[in-house]
């Protein structure tokens, strides 16, 4: 889920009690200045088995960043996460470190943020489901996804709003009952993670 926990009045508490309903895990992919006054959201979600990455400070694509300003906002944004992460996780607190995800705003990377994220140890997360919601039609969105999604598919939806892609919530729904009539079920990306190297 992009642009979590969202701007001006996000269905943070909607989407966490649909995820819950279908048994399903998400990745929320974490605005560092999005994050004032929503904290509640933050910790609910972590409570619930949920994972919270870095998406950065802002909704900009940083390609045209140096290496210096986007470490810093790289690290700025994971500073806000880690007071979120439980002990289990955090790398300080645990011989087995997390998987840090990051997802690029607007699918952009640059040499440079490769570089950064290589040796912040950051996995970059992509999508192959992109669930096209920046058209408003719910119906479309959601017959899309479930016609392209798959077993190990990453689908990518942005946080649903009140009055801006309040449809979302909508579409989450139908996506998460219409995989479950396919035997298929919503994990978070590191859980992906692991069940994919169990399988190797």
């Amino acid at each position: 889920m992009d642009d979590a926990p969202g701007r001006g009045q996000p269905l943070t508490e909607e989407v966490l009690n649909v995820l819950e309903r279908h048994g399903a895990t998400c990745s929320f992919f974490i605005v560092s200045s999005f994050v004032n006054g929503r904290e509640k959201f933050m910790r609910d979600a972590v409570e619930k088995g949920h994972e919270l990455c870095n998406h950065g400070g802002e909704d900009i694509a940083y390609h045209l960043h140096d290496e210096s300003s986007f470490r810093k906002i790289l690290c700025d944004c994971e500073k806000v996460l880690g007071d979120f992460q439980p002990a289990s996780v955090r790398p300080q607190e645990s011989s087995e470190c997390r998987v840090k995800w990051f997802r690029p705003p607007h699918g952009k990377v640059s040499r440079a943020m490769e570089d950064v994220l290589d040796k912040e140890g950051y996995r970059v997360a992509m999508c192959d489901c992109y669930g096209m919601d920046v058209i408003c039609k719910p119906t479309y969105i959601s017959n899309y996804i479930l016609k392209h999604a798959s077993e190990g598919s990453i689908v990518l939806l942005h946080m649903p709003e009140v009055g801006f892609r309040e449809y979302n919530l909508q579409v989450l729904e139908k996506v998460l009952r219409g995989l479950k009539l396919r035997g298929l079920r919503c994990v978070s990306l590191s859980q992906l993670e692991r069940m994919s190297r169990a399988c190797e």
